[in-house]
């Protein structure tokens, strides 16, 4: 009996590991956690989309923010309710930059990052859905567009924001938000927060309050909080504040609607359709 309490009091202890992406495009749910405005009862564990997949792989995570796309391939989570990470038009970091047209891109060679199978798989059946086309994706960490080989470069988060204003004097640009929604007039939802189903259904108090947590966190840092948000981002990116506040105002949403159920699982129709999952 004494045993059974000490380790029930070990296990109330321990802080669950919650995994959080490092881009600036969460910023306004990551501040007002990390400055504890938001009581928060687990650890924050960071990284790219990538590396938060791979700790959900190996069962070092068992809840947090995922891409999209491994959300869709695992089948083994449950969405947080009413929080996303998602555009219903452009997006502003998730660009396509190309020496060519997009129709002629057949048998080219694109560059994509290591960060996001999201954004990569998106590319994938946009350009096969509505140019019939299938491209040569290779993974790089730099775009190398000056290199004759390449032929179109794929960029996401912080690097597409600060890039963007260089790369478009030079190259075609696309916005892979803008061209989903164009086609299917739905959100693209590109990243989702969960928990394996097995954790959450045997410590269902823990999620409720955790995903509370993050979507009174998200609430604040758009609202109270967001000129410190701004002031964060504009220090960790350089980037205008003006252009900040329209991407997080107006080119991101993080809701979590039925809409955004529908566009979630029209992407899934589409990556199966693909061959993707």
């Amino acid at each position: 009996m004494i045993t059974a309490i000490i380790q029930a009091m070990l296990k109330q202890r321990q802080s669950v590991k919650v995994g959080q992406i490092s881009f600036l495009n969460v910023l306004p749910v990551t501040l007002p956690l990390q400055r504890a405005y938001i009581k928060l009862d687990a650890e924050l564990s960071f990284g790219t989309p990538n590396q938060l997949n791979k700790l959900f792989e190996s069962g070092n995570l068992k809840l947090g923010a995922m891409s999209a796309f491994y959300f869709l391939q695992k089948g083994n989570f449950d969405l947080f309710p009413e929080l996303s990470i998602s555009a219903k038009g452009s997006v502003a970091s998730v660009l396509l930059f190309s020496k060519l047209p997009c129709s002629e891109l057949g048998g080219k060679t694109i560059t994509v990052p290591e960060s996001s199978a999201t954004s990569i798989n998106l590319l994938h059946v946009l350009l096969k859905e509505e140019f019939g086309v299938t491209s040569r994706f290779k993974q790089q960490t730099t775009a190398e567009l000056s290199n004759p080989e390449v032929d179109a470069a794929l960029l996401i988060g912080d690097d597409a924001l600060s890039k963007r204003a260089d790369l478009e004097k030079d190259y075609l640009c696309f916005d892979l938000g803008q061209w989903w929604h164009r086609l299917y007039a739905l959100p693209m939802v590109f990243g989702v927060w969960a928990a394996d189903k097995v954790w959450k259904n045997q410590n269902q108090e823990e999620f409720s309050e955790i995903a509370g947590s993050f979507k009174a966190a998200l609430e604040l840092g758009l609202g109270k909080y967001f000129p410190e948000v701004i002031a964060e981002a504009k220090k960790l990116s350089n980037l205008p504040s003006d252009l900040l506040k329209k991407y997080y105002l107006e080119n991101l949403n993080f809701e979590l609607s039925d809409s955004h159920r529908q566009g979630l699982s029209h992407y899934a129709a589409l990556c199966r359709k693909h061959g993707l999952i």
